[in-house]
């Protein structure tokens, strides 16, 4: 039976006509969007993050209760009055009853969606939001809530009631939600685990809410409402038919070959790939760096991947979304990277393979059958070129995959590597515990190591022997000295940056200690050496009372966190420079400011580039230290302070320069990822190499936010709670007051 567009856009208009008059239909919006609102705004601005990601985690279950109640009455209204019969007596069909059905309570849905856009607003204006995300959240949940819609209508003529049709939506939803969680698949068979997990709604909603527009997730979405919605008519039919058995057979059986069609392309559609990246960092897009890094390739590099066929459910995203990485990589190295994937645990050669790569099994816990079991699995993978090879042995996440693999090609392919040294020997920063982090980021690219330059012997007998840096340094890291260094060891510093060598200078004018609170004066910081060229390291410490990070404190037994302005979180000047890329926060704890001599530097030959600057509502401490984050703070004379600058020369030479050494720190690493960001992209602009910051700093595209004031958060949150209440309250009732005047006129 053919559908008609008119007759289906009559009913879809006569369903949203029936919620906006309904005041049921009201409350229920009301209650769904102060109810979800308010569980995401109590946590919201602790976590401190620009995005509405755990707005739309908790979607799925917030929908158990918007989605039965407008499904219930779909079809089970219309048997309870009587009219469902005299509906179809009118020249429309079942098809077109269903289908404008299904579209009214989808539009309805919409409209409701809608108030998550101020927030949205609301959350750009305060800090980074990326709105390819939110366009991914957005269409994800409107999916989501037309699949359910399908299967509530469905549900609705399936059942006798109102009540009963709610009470098996929500049961129905409930199933369909956990049935892709740890929880749900864990006691099913590893078959029964991987089918459960990719017919699941949430599962496929997550996908698309990341930002990316999946054909996998889009024909699931597709189908399941083909499938429902094919249901649902089918039970018109069967009312319709009546003893007519052979005519209702007819559409049972092509009813269920869609069904059986439409599930099994879901099972065995994981192959089929095609995808939008709608983020606007391109998280899920080859970065500009890998593919040209592919392109330079001149000979084959060999990854193998090593997955089981039976890994846990919960693992299926990470293989789907692995394949496709691996899958751009091949298309985008022009078969210069060849792509193997196998299967160790049927196999003892590759087993050793596996293992000679550094790739071994990896023991899951599962609960099958009523008992805790061990089961064991590969999913790593091994990077192979000219004998050589590097390795992930197992492969918990892909948000740094994309790094992984190209700093790995790289390390594996580049056959001269640059010189990074970091000076040692005056209570410097040392790069293998102060800086691991930072030195396991440079292993992929440089050759590091510390670099002492004289012994004792040779301080003793100064100007005899000849200091030097040495020519093979690429770049020289002075990180935070405070014990004294000799002149000629100051002179080799000096020629060697005269002689357009690169250094990064992080200059720690104050020695903190915060177990005794205590803060004391670095006479050896070398910011003498620093102000030469024309950039002051200021005898202070900055303070920022509104952008700051927020510190853990400890009292005796207690714990507790509170804003610490000297913490602060520095801000780029360009977004589009090298050393600052994409790059939205810096945090900065206890550093001192800068001052420039533009004059002074151009006299030397150096061009000076602020990078980083304080908010407006920045300070400077110069004397009475006191490290209590709990102390007053003078918040008069507040402005931008310039926390770090770059040098460049016209003979080559560079350098950069921080009135600080601890953000590189593993702790302040762990606490503000961005400051690693930064590191790396800082050593390859003075290295002039070509960076990976910008594969980096795709695993984290939502900013923090920038309150301006203390009670900006609590408008945010009382703004738009409020709208939610207000706006569907007053326009619902201006609706019924507009009816109850029409229903008390008299017509003649």
């Amino acid at each position: 039976m053919r559908m008609k567009i008119r007759n289906i856009l009559k009913i879809t208009k006569k369903e949203i006509q029936s919620y906006l008059i309904s005041p049921s239909s009201y409350i229920v919006a009301v209650v769904f969007l102060l109810l979800w609102e308010f569980l995401f705004f109590k946590n919201a601005f602790l976590i401190g993050e620009s995005s509405l990601r755990s707005l739309y985690s908790i979607f799925p279950w917030m929908m158990l209760m918007l989605v039965p109640a407008i499904t219930m009455s779909s079809i089970a209204k219309e048997k309870d009055d009587g009219t469902l019969e005299w509906i179809l007596t009118q020249p429309i069909s079942e098809l077109d009853f269903i289908v404008g059905k299904f579209l009214g309570a989808v539009c309805f849905l919409f409209l409701v969606l809608l108030f998550v856009i101020p927030i949205a607003f609301s959350f750009s204006k305060y800090g980074s939001f990326d709105w390819g995300v939110f366009a991914g959240q957005f269409l994800g949940s409107l999916l989501f809530g037309a699949a359910f819609i399908a299967l509530g209508i469905f549900v609705s003529g399936l059942v006798g009631s109102q009540i009963a049709a709610l009470l098996v939506s929500v049961a129905a939803g409930f199933i369909l939600i956990i049935s892709g969680t740890e929880i749900f698949t864990m006691s099913l068979p590893t078959w029964a685990a991987l089918v459960s997990e990719r017919l699941s709604l949430a599962s496929h909603m997550n996908s698309v809410s990341r930002g990316v527009l999946d054909v996998r997730d889009l024909w699931y979405f597709l189908s399941f409402i083909f499938v429902f919605l094919g249901l649902a008519y089918l039970q018109m039919l069967k009312r319709r038919f009546g003893n007519r058995r052979s005519m209702y057979r007819t559409f049972q059986v092509g009813v269920t070959l869609l069904v059986g069609i439409t599930v099994l392309t879901n099972i065995i559609g994981n192959r089929i790939s095609g995808r939008l990246d709608l983020t606007q960092s391109r998280i899920y897009t080859l970065s500009d760096s890998t593919k040209r890094i592919l392109n330079e390739l001149d000979d084959i590099v060999t990854i193998n991947f090593y997955v089981s066929d039976k890994l846990p459910a919960q693992y299926t995203p990470i293989l789907r979304e692995t394949k496709d990485l691996l899958r751009d990589y091949s298309n985008a190295s022009k078969d210069n990277v060849v792509v193997k994937i196998l299967n160790p645990s049927e196999d003892s050669s590759l087993k050793q393979q596996a293992a000679a790569y550094g790739v071994r099994e990896v023991q899951f816990n599962v609960i099958g059958q009523e008992e805790f079991q061990l089961k064991t699995g590969y999913i790593g993978l091994a990077v192979i070129y000219a004998g050589n090879s590097e390795s992930i042995p197992f492969i918990q996440s892909t948000a740094d995959l994309e790094y992984q693999l190209t700093s790995f090609i790289k390390k594996l392919t580049v056959k001269d590597k640059k010189t990074v040294k970091f000076l040692a020997g005056h209570g410097e920063k040392d790069v293998y515990t102060d800086y691991s982090f930072l030195a396991d980021e440079l292993s992929r690219q440089y050759d590091i190591s510390n670099l002492v330059l004289s012994t004792p012997n040779q301080e003793e007998s100064e100007g005899k022997t000849p200091v030097e840096v040495g020519g093979d340094v690429d770049v020289l890291v002075v990180a935070g000295p405070n014990l004294v260094m000799a002149d000629s060891e100051k002179k080799a510093i000096r020629d060697f940056i005269n002689n357009g060598g690169s250094v990064l200078f992080l200059i720690d004018n104050y020695m903190i200690n915060m177990e005794v609170q205590n803060v004391s004066e670095n006479a050896n910081s070398l910011s003498d050496l620093v102000s030469e060229y024309g950039v002051t390291i200021n005898k202070d410490l900055m303070y920022d009372m509104r952008f700051n990070e927020t510190v853990r404190f400890s009292d005796g037994w207690l714990s507790y966190f509170l804003p610490y302005p000297y913490w602060i979180k520095t801000v780029p000047l360009d977004g589009t420079n090298p050393i600052t890329f994409k790059i939205k926060s810096v945090l900065i704890p206890w550093g001192s400011s800068l001052s420039i001599s533009e004059q002074e530097a151009k006299n030397k030959g150096y061009t000076v580039t602020k990078l980083l600057n304080t908010t407006p509502f920045a300070g400077v401490k110069t004397e009475g230290y006191i490290l209590d984050p709990t102390q007053k703070f003078d918040t008069n004379n507040l402005g931008e302070k310039t926390a770090a600058v770059s040098l460049k020369a016209e003979n080559g030479g560079s350098m950069i320069i921080f009135g600080d050494s601890d953000f590189l720190s593993n702790q302040n690493i762990q606490t503000s990822p961005e400051n690693l960001f930064l590191g790396t992209n800082a050593i390859s602009w003075l290295s002039e190499e070509e960076s990976l910051g910008d594969i980096r700093i795709k695993e984290r595209p939502f900013g923090t936010f920038f309150f301006e004031s203390e009670d900006q958060p609590a408008r945010i949150k009382y703004v738009n709670m409020g709208l939610a209440f207000i706006v569907p309250t007053l326009y619902g009732g201006m609706r019924l007051l507009k009816r109850k005047k029409l229903g008390g006129q008299k017509f003649v």
